[in-house]
């Protein structure tokens, strides 16, 4: 059969159908028309409820754009319940898990020596494959009980930002921590590198917290034009205590070109997530 036979065939199968369940079961009368009315049902199911992917970069969340190879995702439908899909990354960080139903799954990303990330909510759509990236962080032996702040976000992709930057207000200090002393402690801050081409990750780090309101945001550095960019850029903020993850902030569509996320006071964490312009940045 051709090419247009068969795109021909499929389309009056599924507009025939559509005229069957217009009208009663009790029409039709042959067992070969109820098998083929369950065959067209397979067909429309297939079409709107098939199978999608998940996929994903897992780095380094201490050394910039490191690819962590050999990691393990496990995917299940609720945290600690059934294994629904498991695999690994490539060489380049990169995994892929196989066709699974379209909905909502956790995600839980492992690795030896490494401290486990879980996302909640992950949500597989028909026929596309869902991206979800994660920073991992070594395990430390230590009882220090810093934040530390991850940045990451998509991968190329039209009307989105390509580099977009941490910023973080500290207590007493005008200028904000920021990519011109990345690499280098400034006021008790540290901020590992500056990712100025997708996915991330960068990482700030409060080495010696002092007394006061910090302030932590993100702005879209190379794409102010287009102010509803940074929204749809996919943004993700992960925070973490020690070795313990406290919080995941996802920027959601908006417009503006700045986005404050969080304030820490002590051991005092407000969520703001708000588009807020009047932010300093350079």
């Amino acid at each position: 059969m051709t090419r247009s036979m068969n795109n021909h065939f499929e389309s009056n199968t599924l507009f025939h159908f559509v005229l069957l369940a217009q009208k009663p079961l009790l029409h039709i009368k042959s067992r070969g028309g109820f098998a083929l009315l369950l065959y067209l049902i397979t067909i429309v199911a297939g079409v709107s409820f098939g199978d999608g992917r998940i996929c994903g970069y897992v780095a380094h969340a201490e050394k910039g754009n490191t690819p962590l190879p050999a990691t393990i995702i496990l995917v299940r439908k609720t945290r600690g319940g059934q294994i629904i899909a498991k695999t690994k990354t490539d060489e380049g960080g990169i995994y892929r898990t196989p066709q699974i139903k379209a909905g909502t799954y956790v995600v839980d990303v492992q690795k030896q020596g490494f401290r486990e990330a879980v996302f909640d909510n992950v949500a597989v759509v028909s026929g596309k494959d869902t991206w979800e990236n994660a920073n991992l962080f070594p395990l430390t032996i230590d009882t220090d009980q810093n934040y530390r702040i991850t940045l990451s976000w998509c991968k190329e992709k039209r009307d989105a930002v390509q580099d977009v930057d941490s910023y973080l207000l500290i207590p007493g200090v005008q200028v904000p921590l920021s990519y011109k002393a990345k690499g280098k402690t400034y006021q008790g801050t540290f901020l590992d590198v500056d990712d100025t081409s997708w996915i991330g990750p960068e990482t700030i780090t409060i080495r010696a917290q002092r007394p006061g309101r910090y302030v932590y945001y993100v702005n879209n550095y190379n794409n102010r034009r287009q102010r509803r960019a940074l929204g749809n850029s996919r943004v993700k903020i992960q925070l973490y205590r020690g070795n313990s993850h406290v919080r995941t902030f996802n920027i959601p569509e908006g417009s503006g070109i700045t986005y404050e996320v969080f304030n820490i006071e002590g051991s005092k964490i407000t969520n703001v997530e708000k588009y807020n312009d009047s932010l300093p940045i350079h």
